[in-house]
């Protein structure tokens, strides 16, 4: 049977799903926000231990969210793209697998199927350098600002050490855990209320 020169399991590689954008929590390091200490006390600080899911950021926090549907309408077309080949590229593995295909048949879907690897390898290696590098330009800043506000809200509550349960995260520490110790909903609201997101304006209405 014949088979193009090309691994079709590589080819995962070049689908981008919208949910690329959010895959990485903006914040990914445990924190301990800073405790006053009574004169005369220990160095063992008391207070709160609480957990974050900072994988929700992508969706909870408004201005998070700004930002990741700027980087996706932005890289939409390269997307779409990257897409369409990889679609053209399965067609013609599939087409070189039929049977009855003449030598030059074959020949020439071979030859398309080489180019077209080649041109997807270094399609999808420049939309990841080019997105990494966006990311870190547009999200890395804001991510520092909530990291920010979490600690000003951590110290404002009597909190001590916040763990990050986001979903990925290997060798979570947390094992069990009560989800009243959850903050991640009212870390939000709190952050949404402090940094509003302006509404976008309305949609212009049809022409009768």
């Amino acid at each position: 049977m014949r088979q193009l020169s090309l691994r079709l399991l590589a080819f995962a590689l070049f689908m981008f799903p919208v949910a690329v954008f959010a895959q990485q929590p903006p914040i990914s390091k445990t924190t301990s926000a800073p405790a006053q200490k009574p004169a005369g006390s220990t160095n063992i600080p008391s207070g709160k231990v609480v957990i974050i899911d900072t994988s929700r950021f992508s969706e909870g926090i408004d201005e998070y969210k700004k930002q990741v549907q700027k980087l996706e309408a932005e890289f939409a077309p390269r997307t779409k793209d990257l897409e369409t080949k990889q679609k053209r590229y399965q067609e013609l593995a599939q087409k070189l697998q039929s049977t009855g295909l003449t030598p030059d048949a074959a020949k020439k879907i071979q030859e398309e199927g080489e180019s077209l690897e080649k041109e997807l390898k270094r399609l999808s290696e420049d939309y990841q350098t080019d997105l990494q590098k966006k990311r870190e330009t547009v999200l890395g800043p804001l991510s520092e600002k909530i990291y920010r506000f979490l600690q000003d809200y951590s110290g404002s509550r009597g909190i001590i050490v916040v763990f990050d349960i986001a979903q990925g995260q290997t060798a979570s520490p947390i094992l069990v855990h009560n989800p009243q110790a959850n903050i991640t909903d009212d870390f939000m609201k709190e952050y949404n209320k402090v940094n509003p997101v302006a509404a976008a304006p309305p949609s212009p209405a049809p022409n009768k």
